[in-house]
């Protein structure tokens, strides 16, 4: 299989905590040709290792660096997490108090202002077939998984975020950043499992991110 987009491929960090970062880094070099260390995408996120790193904020950072962005999902509450640590308890209820342990909700707050006051964010669940569209104009696919369902290891979540480098009639292609023996450019899965693991994943959420070029 060649490539048709001939995205860069990075590594993940030996922790496995910064595909978010690695996913910039891809998007970044793609389109203005900038190198960015995972360290500087840590310090433009806000990413602390004692916290979740929410989707708005890296989308709200590619935006501000010069790229055009918009941001895709299943859910129709964002707006409702502006309410911080009580929507939280009202929407995850016994998993609360251990999800605000990750979470700086200043910084959530903050960047989920910007995301929306920018019009970066739209409700809906894409198609596969408006996917394999972004792909044929150019643009960079990122995608949120449940990895474990990738790799077929069961049902419990394990989150994960992949740009997607090509498509067949029955397979999708993608960076998979690892780390270590698990890092695969061009990785193949089939679309069956893909959409498993992305659009119809309850905790993926059906989450894509679109990089339009340059601004």
């Amino acid at each position: 299989m060649n490539t048709k987009l001939n995205v860069p491929f990075y590594e993940n960090a030996e922790n496995w905590k910064q595909c978010l970062q690695v996913v910039m880094k891809t998007a970044l070099k793609y389109f203005l040709n900038k190198e960015f260390s995972l360290e500087k995408l840590d310090e433009l996120t806000w990413r602390k290792d004692e916290f979740r790193t929410w989707t708005h904020q890296w989308v709200v950072v590619l935006d501000e660096l010069g790229l055009n962005v918009k941001y895709f999902s299943r859910t129709n509450d964002l707006e409702k997490y502006l309410a911080g640590e009580a929507y939280i308890r009202e929407k995850y209820w016994n998993e609360a108090s251990e999800l605000l342990e990750k979470i700086d909700l200043e910084f959530l707050v903050v960047f989920l202002q910007k995301l929306l006051n920018k019009n970066l964010f739209e409700a809906k669940k894409l198609t596969i077939e408006e996917i394999e569209n972004f792909i044929l104009d150019w643009n960079i696919v990122i995608a949120a998984v449940n990895n474990n369902k990738i790799y077929q290891r069961g049902e419990q979540y394990a989150g994960h975020f992949i740009v997607i480098t090509w498509f067949d009639d029955e397979n999708i292609y993608y960076h998979e950043s690892g780390p270590w023996a698990m890092k695969w450019p061009d990785r193949k899965v089939s679309k069956k499992i893909f959409l498993q693991a992305s659009v119809d994943d309850d905790w993926a959420d059906g989450d894509f991110i679109i990089v339009y070029w340059k601004k």
